[in-house]
């Protein structure tokens, strides 16, 4: 029998919360951390290699309808905490999908990297 090539995937993962809607900020963290929770636990029951996945997902934001103003460090901490909770340390990466989608985005992206790099220890 011939040798067969070895074949490596990796899992794409989208969990984002929808910037349209009058949700709070406060709403927006506990329905991400739910919703981490459960991807999470699916991921693991159909033994997914993690190190090999990539989670593509939204900051904690409150809806643009909310009448909210974006608070930057609010939105860093809550981020970076939801994420440090709530997403398996072995996951191979994640990336923000809300950059260029607002004006003020770019500069809310750079406060949560830092952010997470304070908080990672880096």
């Amino acid at each position: 029998m011939p040798h067969l090539p070895r074949i490596q995937y990796r899992a794409d993962c989208r969990a984002e919360i929808l910037f349209d809607g009058n949700h709070t900020i406060e709403q927006c963290e506990a329905t991400m951390a739910h919703v981490f929770d459960i991807l999470f636990q699916t991921m693991r029951a159909f033994r997914v290699h993690l190190s090999g996945a990539v989670l593509k997902t939204s900051m904690v934001l409150p809806g643009k309808d909310s009448g909210t103003p974006i608070d930057h460090d609010d939105v860093a901490e809550r981020t970076v905490r939801v994420l440090h909770d709530h997403v398996p340390h072995e996951l191979g990466g994640v990336v923000s999908s809300v950059a260029g989608k607002n004006p003020t985005m770019p500069s809310l992206t750079s406060t949560v990297s830092h952010g997470a790099d304070r908080d990672m220890g880096s």
